[in-house]
Formats: C-alpha cells, sequence, structure tokens
C-alpha cells in the first residue's frame, strides 16, 4: 500500500508524506480508519483548501482501498517536530 500511496501522492505534486497517528506508532489501524498522512503540498499559484485535501484524499482511497487524511506540512514544516511519532513512506 505504501508504494501505490507514495506513487499516487507524488503524481498529484505533493512531496515529503509520512503516515502520522496510530499507525506510526505501530499500531493496526481498525477497518474505516483513515490513514493520516502529512504531505508538503505542491507549489501551486492558490493554496489547498481543506475541500480539496478532502477530495484528493478520496481520490487515494480508492487507488489505496483505504481510507486517506491528508495533512497538509507547507515547505519548512515538514521536518519531524520532538517527540512526534511518524513513519515516512
Amino acid at each position: 500500500m505504501a508504494d501505490k500511496l507514495r506513487e499516487a501522492l507524488g503524481e498529484r505534486g505533493f512531496t515529503n508524506p509520512r503516515v502520522a497517528g496510530l499507525l506510526a506508532s505501530g499500531g493496526t489501524l481498525p477497518v474505516g480508519v483513515a490513514l493520516e498522512v502529512y504531505v508538503v503540498p505542491p507549489n501551486l499559484p492558490e493554496p489547498l483548501t481543506a475541500s480539496d485535501l478532502g477530495r484528493i484524499g478520496r481520490e487515494l482511497e480508492a487507488v489505496v482501498g483505504w481510507p486517506v487524511l491528508l495533512w497538509a506540512a507547507p515547505p519548512g514544516e515538514e521536518d519531524i517536530l520532538v517527540d512526534e511519532r511518524v513513519t515516512y513512506l
């Protein structure tokens, strides 16, 4: 799933994808719980809205077969915070 997700995000211009939340902590996601993914959004003339990220998350769900929740981390904010639990894709 990680390879498909990384590829689909790259095709849409997103970089530095990393999984957060339960899965990044080594847990197993219960069925129906969204996979949380932090990404650096593409450089666009207009910033992506929450609706845009939701729509793209649904597109990604169709690709990987699991709900995806995208969190935008603007350039410069993609570094790991102290005690942040993430897994890079």
